[in-house]
């Protein structure tokens, strides 16, 4: 296992697990993409600075998610928009303990029992989360639909800014008649 004090969210970070330690330190357990970490600090102190090396802030992120989700509760937030990450809450967001999960890696779903569902990422890992499948389910398409929301809104911004350079290099190459 290997300890860090610092780790910024990237596209490998599958899951953002809460833990205490023997002294009642609130850490994370952050799985990825073979391989799992120990960080000396919470997962909400983890997204916050994550957030923060974006430009950006929890309050921000969230205020974007319920933009596009207006009646819903416990909302994902993109974490990068130029990367295109989103992770969304297994519990409130708002909760020190709250742990996180990144959709893109998320294989399947199955019920454990009516109270529990056990997430198999891509590589095969699995996660049991105190969630029913139905809920489960409903945060992970909430998740998948505003990593869409924010991969039209990127394309979009490409389209624009290429336009507006391929017409000023119109214009440029234009003969104006002064007559």
């Amino acid at each position: 296992m290997k300890y860090f004090n610092e780790y910024n969210i990237n596209k490998r970070t599958k899951v953002i697990n809460p833990y205490y330690d023997e002294f009642g330190n609130l850490y994370s357990t952050v799985l990825l993409e073979g391989d799992i970490l120990q960080v000396r600090k919470s997962p909400r102190k983890i997204l916050n600075e994550t957030l923060e090396n974006n430009k950006s802030s929890f309050q921000a992120a969230m205020q974007f998610s319920k933009i596009h989700f207006r009646n819903h509760n416990m909302l994902p937030i993109v974490i990068c928009e130029f990367n295109n990450i989103v992770m969304f809450p297994v519990t409130s967001p708002y909760k020190e303990t709250c742990q996180w999960l990144n959709p893109e890696h998320i294989k399947d779903y199955p019920s454990v029992d009516g109270r529990h569902t056990k997430v198999i990422f891509n590589d095969d890992t699995t996660l049991v989360v105190n969630l029913s499948r139905t809920c489960f389910e409903a945060k992970y398409h909430r998740a998948l639909l505003l990593r869409n929301i924010v991969r039209e809104r990127r394309l979009k911004l490409i389209y624009i800014d290429n336009y507006e350079n391929f017409s000023l290099a119109m214009e440029r190459k234009m003969q104006y008649n002064k007559d």
